[in-house]
């Protein structure tokens, strides 16, 4: 699948998150983060909460590594005050 990066929603000490969209026009948020040693424990979690059907915790629709990155695409929700 295709996504297009619009913009960047935040950064942090562990790496980005962007607002993306894919071919149908549809919402999501990309976390690229730094590979770790600890890659092993980040994929169980990741496994887990791709399972999780909650309204309370953010959905999972993708995740891979890539290089030295591990990439995490999730639900967009887009709050406004």
């Amino acid at each position: 699948m295709h996504f297009d990066k619009i913009r960047v929603l935040g950064k942090g000490s562990y790496g980005i998150v962007y607002l993306i969209k894919d071919s149908n026009n549809k919402k999501y948020a990309l976390k690229k983060i730094s590979y770790t040693k600890d890659y092993k424990n980040t994929m169980n979690e990741l496994k887990i909460l791709k399972m999780v059907d909650s309204e309370y915790i953010i959905k999972i629709k993708e995740y891979f590594r890539k290089g030295d990155y591990l990439y995490i695409i999730m639900e967009y929700l887009h709050h406004s005050i």
